[in-house]
């Protein structure tokens, strides 16, 4: 069974649908032969069919291509062709102009994207062929939470019992924060970005994949943890953001956030760094290292929990 619910937010999700959209009608031109690779509910697809494409190759490896083949069917378009499979098992009768793809994970790579396209532009796509996207990088930045940390009500025994070892486990967890309004979150720096790649002549990454920054401090604050996500560049002038006016937007890729093993109180001139390790299989490594004049601080944490939502502890 596919999962239903994160193909609804995908298709719900208005910064990634119109950019998306925005970015098909600027690059395809009538006659235009395209791939569409992880098609999911064919969206993608059927705007490349809009904008004047002569055929559409829709490529899937999951059940939920079937959503796809019925969509297409009540909607007429009769120039597609529907491909079950995994794209690097699989085999186009002609090169195509241009590479439509959205295995796009919150950490910008982490859904394979560079193996996909490295495999696809060898294999399918014309030399002067194009692909959307053209390029991502990922983003950090240290951030509090206005209320309180999501983990104060571990510090202390709850209801007179102790229990370290959950709030061990909690810092050594990632957390999405897609739902969490901004109102409760401040940034304590200007974001910085921790990894790039275009996309045209792509390799595909090597993991574990490394990650750093260092921010400088500013002003006196308390630091919390350091939230991740990605900065995609769909085509010319059209990029996907998730920060505006200091806010994070509502997106389906969602920001991840990495808690510090004990809030930070900094003070100006003292400088984070942060260290990320991303490995194969999406585990996590994260450091955190305060430098206040001649001393460190280092905090190194590691998770393969995923990241479940923080928006009820935050709230309260």
């Amino acid at each position: 069974m596919f999962p239903l619910p994160a193909h609804l937010r995908m298709l719900d999700d208005k910064i990634r649908v119109q950019a998306y959209r925005k970015a098909i009608f600027q690059t395809v031109r009538k006659d235009d032969v395209v791939a569409d690779i992880g098609t999911g509910t064919g969206i993608l697809a059927f705007f490349a069919l809009q904008a004047g494409a002569r055929k559409v190759y829709a490529i899937e490896k999951e059940p939920i291509i079937e959503v796809a083949k019925r969509a297409a069917k009540e909607n007429g378009f009769d120039r597609i062709c529907f491909i079950h499979n995994d794209s690097r098992q699989t085999q186009l009768p002609e090169r195509v102009d241009i590479i439509v793809t959205e295995t796009v994970g919150c950490f910008g790579i982490d859904e394979g994207i560079t193996e996909i396209l490295h495999d696809a532009q060898n294999r399918f796509l014309k030399n002067d062929g194009k692909i959307i996207p053209m390029a991502l990088s990922v983003q950090a930045v240290p951030v509090s939470f206005k209320t309180r940390h999501p983990f104060d009500f571990l510090e202390k025994p709850f209801h007179g019992i102790k229990n370290s070892y959950l709030r061990e486990l909690a810092v050594n967890n990632t957390y999405n924060l897609n739902s969490v309004s901004s109102d409760y979150i401040e940034l304590l720096a200007t974001p910085a970005k921790i990894f790039a790649t275009a996309f045209h002549g792509c390799k595909p990454v090597k993991f574990p994949v490394r990650m750093e920054t260092c921010f400088k401090v500013t002003q006196k604050s308390e630091c919390h943890g350091v939230c991740v996500f990605p900065e995609v560049n769909v085509c010319e002038g059209c990029d996907i953001f998730f920060l505006k006016d200091k806010r994070f937007l509502t997106s389906n890729w969602g920001v991840v956030f990495f808690p510090v093993a004990r809030k930070l109180s900094l003070s100006r001139k003292d400088t984070l760094s942060f260290y990320l390790t991303l490995t194969e299989k999406n585990g996590f490594i994260w450091r955190h290292i305060v430098r206040r004049g001649n001393k460190k601080e280092e905090y190194t944490q590691l998770s393969v929990f995923g990241w479940p939502s923080l928006k009820h502890l935050i709230k309260r």
